[in-house]
């Protein structure tokens, strides 16, 4: 089985009250391993799950957000308010609710996919597309990348989300914050597994899509 073909992006991106803290990430989510097992009353097992991934999220923010930026050191970011809490919990509902009433919406053609990463100081700029009938999974492709740049694991990682956010149809931000980056690496990744698969992903170009 693909291992990828069952993940679903999902998507939270909150603001402060005052607009000065934004906050936008993206989980790839297994419907088939919930964190908290589905059970009967399904209401309440759903609202745990969204709790408990809301305070992943913060967790995981806060810790990161003590760290060193691209520009400046931040300190500590003051995340865990009632506020901040109930929007992320909101949008979270919504989605995991859709995963549970089935609403997975099955790709069966090409997408067109833009990577703007900058990873380790490195950017990645590719345009390609997608052809969800070759039995290519998005992990093995964004595992071939990462091997040809010499990136490291949580490359993978990133480089898979990218792509599984633009194949469910979620909205991306295609700028790149070139500040201390290295130029843009290139180069011809692994599109076939076996003799008898064609090309998976055809590059189209080396530019930023332009803007409508």
């Amino acid at each position: 089985m693909n291992v990828t073909s069952s993940l679903v992006p999902i998507r939270v991106d909150v603001s402060s009250d005052d607009k000065t803290l934004r906050l936008v990430e993206t989980m790839l989510f297994d419907p088939t391993c919930w964190p908290i097992p589905l059970s009967a009353p399904l209401s309440l097992s759903v609202e745990d799950n969204v709790q408990l991934f809301a305070n992943m999220i913060l967790s995981d923010c806060e810790t990161n957000g003590m760290g060193r930026t691209i520009r400046h050191f931040t300190g500590r970011l003051e995340l865990w308010t009632e506020s901040l809490q109930a929007k992320l919990e909101h949008q979270l509902r919504q989605q995991l609710w859709r995963v549970v009433d089935g609403y997975v919406p099955k790709v069966t053609t090409t997408r067109a996919i833009s990577i703007r990463l900058v990873l380790h100081g490195i950017t990645i700029e590719e345009d390609f597309l997608w052809d969800p009938q070759v039995p290519l999974s998005v992990l093995e492709f964004a595992e071939d990348m990462a091997k040809e740049l010499k990136l490291p694991d949580e490359a993978v990682v990133s480089i898979t989300t990218v792509i599984l956010e633009q194949i469910h149809g979620l909205a991306m931000d295609t700028s790149v914050d070139r500040s201390m980056v290295t130029p843009p690496r290139k180069g011809a990744w692994l599109m076939e597994t076996k003799d008898y698969i064609s090309t998976i992903a055809h590059i189209v170009g080396q530019h930023r899509p332009k803007s409508h």
